[in-house]
């Protein structure tokens, strides 16, 4: 089946999302029941339940893991390589090109760096660096002043007049502070 035939059989299959409000609508304002929606519109009380569930434009989701002849036979081996780097320094881990030339070198793998880079990137622990923290400050709490000392000044002493005239500024706005005026 050509690539565009089986776009369009799979659009075809999936419900649309007029479908979906004509089923809950048809539900819970007028009370018919799945074994009545499911005959009337011709789909099947799963598909029903679905669209009761989940109001949302449904995609298309995959239900079995696509089989993968070349790496399933080395992936407990790879396995096993990601694992014992977790324990080791960072510069000291593979690589996935590393990965693939020792599957090349120690047990003659005949596959692709590519896909060999495609299945460590899937399978690959994430990394704390994508965890990101929100910063909460107080207003006024951290500033940077433009002007830090002056002769008159102590350098402490202009360090809290700076922080001081930069905190009020803060909370006042710039604009002139709280009343409006310049």
């Amino acid at each position: 089946m050509p690539v565009f035939n089986a776009a369009a059989v799979l659009e075809e299959r999936l419900i649309k999302m007029v479908a979906i409000e004509r089923i809950r609508y048809a539900h819970f304002r007028e009370g018919s029941s799945i074994r009545e929606l499911a005959r009337a519109l011709h789909h099947s009380r799963t598909t029903i339940r679905r669209a009761l569930d989940d109001p949302g434009p449904w995609t298309y989701r995959r239900t079995r893991r696509r089989p993968a002849p070349v790496m399933d036979t080395v992936a407990p081996i790879i396995a096993g390589w990601l694992t014992a780097d977790e324990a080791v320094h960072h510069k000291q881990r593979h690589t996935a090109r590393r990965i693939w030339q020792r599957l090349v070198a120690e047990h003659g793998f005949a596959g692709g760096e590519p896909t060999v880079r495609a299945w460590v990137r899937a399978h690959r622990r994430a990394s704390l660096r994508a965890v990101t923290i929100p910063l909460a400050h107080d207003p006024g709490a951290e500033a940077l002043c433009r002007k830090p000392h002056r002769a008159s000044y102590a350098a402490s002493a202009n360090m809290r007049r700076c922080q001081a005239s930069t905190a009020s500024r803060l909370l006042k706005g710039r604009r002139g502070g709280l009343t409006g005026s310049a």
